[in-house]
């Protein structure tokens, strides 16, 4: 069996290209936040999941952001550290079967 992609490590020489899924939450920025800097994740008393520089990170500010991200301005992703989450999941729609049956 093919070991997994191991993000967050150094590699060998032995890694081939390949693809990974990462888990992410949508969230908004409780303060100013870097692409890449490491956060945690809590649920503000509106019911949105906001992020914040702590010492119990969970996860990154999305890296491929190319602005540091203003507090209560917009939503983005954290990404979830590797082997962190206890389930992953697709979410998907296709109009014939979430619409009204005729494909339109």
């Amino acid at each position: 069996m093919k070991e997994q992609v191991k993000l967050g490590k150094l590699l060998g020489s032995a890694e081939q290209r390949d693809a990974v899924h990462v888990a992410v939450i949508p969230v908004i920025a409780a303060e100013v936040l870097m692409p890449g800097q490491q956060v945690d994740v809590f649920k503000h008393v509106s019911g949105e999941w906001m992020a914040r520089s702590s010492y119990k990170t969970i996860g990154i500010v999305d890296p491929y952001l190319k602005h540091n991200v203003e507090p209560d301005k917009h939503r983005f992703y954290v990404l979830l550290y590797p082997n962190t989450v206890t389930s992953l999941r697709h979410e998907w729609q296709h109009p014939l079967i979430d619409g009204d049956g005729d494909g339109k």
